[in-house]
């Protein structure tokens, strides 16, 4: 219990390199980490996956958000970074919030891939920054299962990215996209 710390965030899971998480049909809420840092204690509210073959599967995950507080400074829910790898299947974030990039997720540095098939992203926040689902800095993303779903999750403002906020070198796919379930300003979107 208690406020996180930079000694002491409060997320649920931690993976490093080379290790392996799977998870399935489970409600997370309540992880935080710090919100006023650049330190690792920042990334992720729920999972940091951190290095190379450090990897995250989770299945039919409710991630419950933070009560109304910012749950991370980077990655509300899921931060991963530097080779990382995650799968997201048939799962749901809602009401998530990162201080600054991806209200529910945040994906960096080369190597690092995301693949989300069939999960939903609804009412997440990046409250200062971009990417009020997903943020990639870099990395890539893929879209899969014909049923994901972005809605009305905020960015900072237009063209921050309020469903997924990209940078220029991130590639994101997706197989297929329903009518109505993925309206953004900022992305652009490849085909397989």
């Amino acid at each position: 219990g208690g406020p996180p710390t930079s000694s002491s965030p409060r997320r649920h899971f931690t993976v490093y390199s080379e290790a392996t998480l799977r998870l399935s049909h489970l409600k997370l809420t309540q992880g935080r980490v710090i919100t006023s840092s650049n330190l690792v204690s920042a990334y992720g509210g729920s999972i940091y996956v951190y290095g190379k073959n450090a990897v995250l599967k989770a299945r039919s995950i409710l991630f419950a958000g933070c009560g109304g507080n910012n749950c991370a400074r980077y990655g509300g829910a899921v931060s991963a970074r530097s080779a990382a790898r995650v799968t997201l299947t048939d799962s749901t974030f809602h009401g998530c919030r990162a201080t600054y990039h991806g209200g529910a997720c945040y994906i960096s540095h080369s190597g690092t891939t995301m693949s989300v098939v069939n999960t939903a992203f609804i009412n997440n926040r990046a409250i200062e920054k971009k990417g009020g689902g997903i943020f990639a800095g870099s990395g890539e993303i893929s879209l899969l299962g014909g049923r994901n779903e972005f809605v009305g999750n905020q960015a900072y403002c237009n063209s921050r990215g309020h469903s997924i906020y990209r940078h220029k070198s991130v590639k994101l796919f997706y197989d297929v996209c329903r009518p109505g379930t993925f309206q953004d300003e900022s992305t652009t979107i490849k085909k397989y």
